[in-house]
């Protein structure tokens, strides 16, 4: 995955571990964002929602 930044350049290539399942709203680049595990692929149903906070950090 790649992010457009304000002055219209790609970011480094990010890496998105498989058990996420969506990532949800990144409003920029230095702002921490949230993103849903993804059940299905780790085989694992729960009853609930798991909800990961993440915030990228540059290099």
């Amino acid at each position: 995955m790649k992010i457009v930044l304000q002055d219209s350049t790609l970011s480094n290539e990010i890496v998105v571990p498989y058990k996420i399942g969506a990532i949800l709203n990144i409003e920029a680049w230095d702002k921490p964002f949230y993103a849903v595990r993804d059940d299905d692929f780790l085989g694992e149903e729960q009853d609930y929602i798991t909800f990961y906070k993440l915030h990228l950090q540059r290099k």
